[in-house]
């Protein structure tokens, strides 16, 4: 089983995504809004609410949540929660959808405008 992890705000639309491949990143990119590496450099940023990656990785590579956690950060009144969610590959071979189905799949092509 492969694993990646998606750390965001429920509030936010910034959201960070750990250990996907080159090409799974390239192939992600085409859907979502890339907002450039994170400063760790193991992840890539995207401008989109959390929910949108999450439905995005599973809809385009078959990833599942498989658990979740949350955290707070910061000090005194700017104590923001922090969502992490683990999710996994089952199934290596999974083939990729060619993009934003229009026929009653999940459609993330209405932020690229």
């Amino acid at each position: 089983m492969s694993y990646i992890s998606v750390r965001g705000n429920l509030g936010s639309p910034h959201t960070q995504v750990y250990g996907l491949d080159p090409n799974q990143i390239d192939n992600i990119s085409q859907i979502l809004r890339p907002s450039g590496k994170n400063e760790d450099c193991n992840g890539i940023s995207y401008y989109n609410s959390v929910m949108e990656v999450i439905n995005a990785l599973e809809y385009t590579f078959g990833y599942e949540v498989i658990s979740c956690t949350n955290s707070q950060y910061g000090e005194g009144y700017r104590i923001t929660d922090l969502m992490i969610w683990t999710m996994g590959l089952q199934n290596m071979d999974h083939k990729a959808h060619n993009g934003p189905q229009h026929r009653g799949g999940w459609r993330g092509d209405y932020n690229r405008r």
